[in-house]
């Protein structure tokens, strides 16, 4: 879904997203260039994904730089590991360097490739009396899950090439969020939720509700079964449900039937195992508002539960 020209009070920078098409076009050929040109790999593939996306999964080493108006948006590249050491073999070979020191340029190579695509990209828009500013590139060197606010756009580009994958992710407006890709203006106004925990581990419940309670929300009450869930909700109607589906006496998907059924609004995440599809889909047709599977991490979670909030919000 297509966000909107401008977004929050008239200081934030416009948004013009009818020049995304363009603006990724020119990203991609460029990064085909600096690719060959400064490591002799050659993409294989490319396939887009703009629309229907609710998050973004960034994984390795990712560059995330900031492209100023009239685009506004954050650019994200996600190194493959077997495509970043050819890339640092390449460009680190080309000045005669010692390559026993590649891991000191690993992180420099990756930033000064995406400035050169980047630069080299919008200067490609020909945007008329318009100079596209380029932020200094933050590294992210780990997993990350990126939830998409209701104002924003996400674009992918998978790139695939003989040493690897490359994934060059556009999240806009960049007004949304700040240089982590957190979202900076959605956390201004997002309260704590509280949070009924049902699952009948012990140290599920527990991991659970430490990670909630790290993520600035709070635990009101558990439950062990799908009966006592039920029971749960009623006294204490939580902002959001985490349900686990197998358990004794009533099941997950039959206590988030009955809840729902109940309290139509209600939020209900589904934490699952791997192997139980079809119980998610049916957890899902009785109104859950997503699942995540264990083991369970925290931005997982995180991304899941800000995805929960955002349905039952808009």
């Amino acid at each position: 879904m297509l966000g909107p020209k401008g977004l929050g009070p008239s200081s934030a920078p416009a948004f013009d997203d009818t020049l995304m098409p363009r603006l990724m076009e020119c990203i991609l050929a460029r990064t085909r260039q600096i690719l060959s040109e400064e490591a002799g790999i050659g993409v294989t593939h490319v396939s887009t994904v703009t629309r229907g996306l609710d998050s973004l999964h960034i994984q390795g080493l990712t560059v995330l730089a900031g492209l100023g108006a009239p685009v506004n948006v954050l650019v994200a590249f996600s190194f493959a590991e077997t495509l970043l050491k050819e890339l640092v073999d390449g460009m680190v070979g080309s000045l005669g360097l010692p390559m026993e020191d590649r891991e000191t340029y690993r992180r420099d190579c990756a930033a000064e490739a995406v400035n050169m695509a980047l630069g080299l990209g919008t200067g490609d828009l020909q945007l008329a009396d318009t100079t596209i500013s380029l932020s200094t590139p933050v590294i992210l060197d780990n997993t990350k899950w990126i939830q998409q606010h209701r104002d924003a756009i996400f674009s992918i580009m998978h790139l695939t090439t003989e040493k690897g994958v490359l994934d060059v992710s556009v999240v806009g407006p960049r007004a949304v969020f700040d240089d982590q890709v957190k979202h900076a203006a959605q956390d201004q106004v997002m309260a704590p939720l509280r949070v009924l925990v049902v699952d009948d581990s012990i140290f599920t419940v527990e991991k659970i509700t430490s990670i909630l309670t790290d993520l600035g929300h709070t635990v009101i009450g558990t439950a062990a079964t799908g009966a006592g869930a039920v029971t749960s909700y009623r006294q204490l109607t939580p902002d959001l449900v985490t349900m686990d589906i197998t358990m004794p006496d009533m099941d997950g998907v039959e206590a988030t039937h009955l809840i729902v059924s109940e309290f139509p609004d209600a939020a209900i995440v589904m934490v699952t195992s791997h192997g139980q599809e079809r119980l998610v889909f049916n957890a899902l047709d009785a109104g859950a508002k997503g699942y995540v599977l264990k083991p369970i991490k925290r931005d997982k979670l995180a991304a899941v539960i800000e995805r929960a909030r955002t349905r039952g919000e808009s």
